[in-house]
C-alpha cells in the first residue's frame, strides 16, 4: 500500500483471499488500484453484524483510526488490537496497521478530521494498493 507522498514504511496485514466459491460473498482480498480516502472515523465497530458467542466470528468492536478508501465494500486502513502478525495476509480485506501507525496516517491524511469529528467525509489523500 502506498499513501500519496512518502512518509515511511511499515509492515501491514492485508486481505487474505477467501477460498469459498460463494459468488455472493464479499471478497476478502484487499482490492488493488488507486483510491482516495473517502471518510475517516476515530473508532468503528466492524464485522458482519451477526452477534454470536463464536470466538472466531468476524465482530470487532472499537477498531481505531479508520480511513475508508474503498466505498463499495468498506475497505479501510485502520489500527489493529487483535493480532500482531504484520507482514502476512490475514484480514477480511482491510489494511491492518499497528495502532501507532494507523494514528499517524489518520492525522496525516486528508480529509482533515478534528477532535470533534465522528465521521469526516471528503475527497482525501490518494491511496495506491499494489
Amino acid at each position: 500500500v502506498r499513501v500519496d507522498g512518502f512518509v515511511g514504511f511499515t509492515k501491514v496485514t492485508s486481505g487474505k483471499p477467501d477460498k469459498s466459491i460463494d459468488p455472493d460473498a464479499i471478497p476478502t482480498d484487499t482490492p488493488k488500484g488507486t483510491f482516495r480516502i473517502a471518510s475517516k472515523m476515530p473508532v468503528k465497530h466492524m464485522g458482519n453484524g451477526e452477534i454470536t458467542a463464536d470466538i472466531e466470528a468476524y465482530e470487532l468492536p472499537g477498531v481505531p483510526w479508520v480511513c475508508f478508501f474503498e466505498p463499495v465494500t468498506g475497505v479501510a486502513l485502520h489500527g489493529t488490537y487483535w493480532h500482531n502478525h504484520f507482514g502476512i495476509p490475514g484480514s477480511h480485506g482491510c489494511v491492518n496497521l499497528r495502532n501507532e501507525d494507523a494514528l499517524f496516517l489518520y492525522r496525516w491524511t486528508t480529509p482533515v478530521a478534528g477532535p470533534n469529528d465522528w465521521n469526516k467525509i471528503g475527497f482525501g489523500t490518494k491511496v495506491i494498493v499494489y
